[in-house]
């Protein structure tokens, strides 16, 4: 639930509650303007008749740019390229921007003497970490590094979203209503002036 508690100068109170942010946004737009002036814990109008403050969302979400739905990710796509006699590139394209593949890792042929001893993996991610690890096939090798590399993608998304819901909090904390706000309207209406 959103609420938005417009103040004018002339002393009109009028608190209005929404249930989606568009519904909040396009009142808080009628009332003072898209291009309000945008404080801590209120906007106020270009003309500064207006104020608004909002609770249930930021200042941002009313007055920032609207936020544009995600689209469901597509797959990536994981080619294996041959790149010797014994070893093969694997490479991520990432569908956004333009598949644009990179090269992650490099599957070569261990040899043990004259004798082959599976595959292993050469990263080209530091961020995926190291493996000393063996793989009896090709297929096998391959199959871990995809899992790697969707791990990481998994990870760095989350690790994304958890910043994005700290920094939503701190600036839900800061743009309250503090004690002071609350003293000084009933000083106004004390006053008689509100």
């Amino acid at each position: 639930m959103i609420k938005l508690r417009f103040r004018t100068l002339d002393g009109i109170r009028k608190t209005k509650t929404f249930k989606t942010v568009a519904g909040a946004r396009k009142a808080a737009h009628d009332w003072v303007g898209k291009d309000a002036d945008v404080g801590i814990g209120y906007a106020v109008s270009t003309d500064g008749v207006v104020t608004v403050s909002v609770d249930g969302a930021t200042l941002d979400d009313i007055f920032g740019e609207p936020k544009v739905a995600e689209k469901k990710d597509e797959p990536r796509k994981f080619v294996a390229k041959r790149s010797g006699p014994d070893s093969y590139d694997l490479y991520c394209g990432d569908p956004v921007p333009a598949n644009k593949f990179g090269r992650v890792f490099e599957a070569y042929e261990v040899h043990v003497g004259d004798e082959r001893d599976g595959w292993a993996l050469s990263f080209e991610w530091p961020e995926l970490g190291y493996t000393d690890d063996h793989y009896s096939t090709l297929k096998a090798a391959l199959a871990y590094a995809r899992w790697a590399v969707e791990g990481y993608f998994e990870y760095s998304a989350e690790e994304a979203r958890a910043e994005q819901e700290a920094e939503g909090a701190w600036l839900r904390h800061a743009e309250r209503q503090t004690n002071d706000d609350f003293a000084f309207e009933e000083y106004e209406r004390s006053r008689g002036l509100i």
